[in-house]
């Protein structure tokens, strides 16, 4: 991490997803910021959760492409 007041791309931190939306898992996630550093002026970043592989992730192109 680079600074506690501000994510940088390519930065990981862990991020507490409660409260959540429907089925989505409620815990707190290492995630990596996938935001560019240089959009608007607003502090909202965009994040991908870090998590482990399961064979089934092959079949969806989505999930398979974060592994190239």
């Amino acid at each position: 991490m680079t600074s506690a007041d501000s994510p940088q791309r390519g930065d990981v931190w862990l991020v507490n997803f409660d409260p959540t939306v429907s089925t989505e898992i409620r815990k707190i996630r290492p995630v990596v910021v996938i935001s560019s550093n240089n959009i608007g002026i607003l502090p909202i970043k965009l994040v991908a959760p870090i998590i482990d592989w399961k064979d089934w992730y092959a079949g969806n192109l989505w999930q398979s492409i974060w592994m190239i």
